[in-house]
């Protein structure tokens, strides 16, 4: 599968946030590239965001964290949104 902008996006996205190692760009392109095409197939309306129903059905994982996720409090998930919080949960890990 090639890589489309808004993947190549996301990947340098996560890479620019910590999300994932510069070293491992490979395994992380290929994580990422599941991450897409999760969040792709689990935004039923295909609007770009996930809502609270979208991730309860499709990203348990996401729709456990949503509230702490959904910094912007408006109810739905942006790939962005995502990423900042799995990449300050890392933070604290280090």
């Amino acid at each position: 599968m090639s890589a489309t902008p808004s993947k190549l996006f996301l990947i340098a996205m996560f890479l620019a946030l910590g999300c994932v190692d510069v070293s491992h760009a490979q395994d992380s392109s290929k994580r990422m590239e599941k991450f897409t095409e999760k969040f792709d197939a689990a935004d039923a309306d295909h609007d770009g965001f996930l809502t609270r129903d979208e991730a309860s059905r499709n990203m348990p994982r996401i729709a456990k964290d949503f509230d702490a996720i959904d910094t912007d409090h408006d109810g739905k998930l942006s790939p962005q949104e995502i990423a900042h919080y799995f990449a300050a949960k890392r933070k604290t890990r280090e």
